[in-house]
């Protein structure tokens, strides 16, 4: 299976952000990240991969709200933060 977080491989199967979150992020962080996600769904803001390395692009009603671009290496804040 190839690596999720890779752009040749994102391009091939366009992934959902939720997929790409657990490669990404860890603890709290990860939490608040899928909270996140989880929040523009039930608000129906769809996210879509938006054809560039780790971006999505959240539309509401058929128009762009955002863009959600996430840090290509492995981060954790709790790490971070020491």
């Amino acid at each position: 299976m190839p690596d999720i977080t890779e752009l040749h491989a994102q391009r091939e199967i366009k992934p959902k952000i939720e997929d790409v979150l657990p490669h990404l992020l860890e603890g709290s962080a990860l939490t608040e990240a899928s909270n996140f996600s989880a929040y523009l769904k039930e608000n129906k803001v769809n996210l879509k991969w938006a054809g560039i390395h780790n971006a999505w692009k959240a539309d509401y009603k058929g128009k762009p709200l955002l863009y959600l671009r996430l840090n290509c290496k492995p981060w954790n804040r709790e790490t971070n933060a020491k």
